[in-house]
């Protein structure tokens, strides 16, 4: 599942001298200095400290954006999802293009299974200020209207590779291909494999897809082959090489991986 989390604001230190001084602050300095201090909190996992913090500037100022949206951010991550909703609804209230809190919400509604809402908060988000996780809630609304162009449109534009590990967002990127035209696969396969070759389930799921969805058994071989040489032996990866030799009548390559099985560990 993608996190829904960001520690979204700079923090800095809070210093034996800042301390002294907080008290002697104007609302607005001490608006600012209890802002980054729970920031600083939050980044050393001191949670409840930073609600604190946020609290004591919401006293000043209760309808200060960046404190209602970052207390909303610190009780998600708490589990307390529907009080963390209505913090950052209240954020959104107060600033309705701040990308941060659109974002959160989005994932809070992803992670609820609310599609729709979670799509309509993300698709607010200024292009430039978009990434991988975006692109993912992005392109699996799509995939679930079924329409898998727009689906891979976005799936595309995902560039972080440890990202490609994701199950949900893999099977449905591999699945929008199949449903596209032909002419269309190539490009959107090849960005599948570069980020995923050296993932044996991937590889697998990929192996299966040229030989039974394309009819490319050598294509399959390929990609099995290519693992191997990158990756250790792998027993799982043999039995699928095996077969797919098999497949096209190779029965001297076949052998040689049945005895590559048969003496995998022995």
């Amino acid at each position: 599942m993608v996190k829904y989390l960001f520690l979204l604001i700079l923090f800095v230190s809070c210093t034996n001298q800042d301390l002294k001084k907080d008290t002697d602050m104007s609302d607005t300095d001490r608006k600012q200095y209890l802002i980054l201090k729970g920031a600083n909190q939050y980044s050393k996992g001191e949670l409840d400290e930073a609600l604190d913090s946020y609290d004591e500037v919401l006293k000043i100022e209760k309808t200060n954006y960046i404190a209602l949206r970052e207390k909303g951010i610190i009780l998600a991550k708490k589990g307390r999802l529907k009080q963390a909703r209505e913090y950052l609804k209240m954020a959104l209230k107060e600033k309705s293009k701040d990308s941060y809190t659109l974002k959160n919400l989005g994932y809070l509604e992803f992670k609820e299974k609310n599609f729709q809402k979670s799509f309509d908060y993300i698709d607010k988000v200024s292009d430039n200020d978009r990434d991988y996780e975006d692109f993912f809630i992005l392109g699996y609304y799509y995939f679930r209207k079924r329409n898998y162009t727009q689906a891979l449109n976005n799936y595309i534009k995902v560039e972080n590779k440890d990202f490609f590990s994701n199950k949900v967002f893999f099977d449905s990127y591999l699945t929008s291909i199949q449903m596209v035209k032909k002419s269309d696969k190539t490009v959107y396969l090849n960005k599948l494999i570069e980020n995923s070759k050296n993932n044996k389930v991937n590889v697998l799921k990929l192996s299966k897809f040229y030989s039974t969805i394309l009819n490319q058994p050598v294509r399959s071989i390929e990609l099995l082959k290519g693992y191997l040489i990158e990756r250790n032996i792998d027993k799982d990866i043999l039995i699928a090489l095996e077969k797919e030799y098999l497949k096209i009548g190779d029965t001297e390559n076949s052998g040689k991986v049945r005895k590559m099985i048969e003496n995998y560990r022995s």
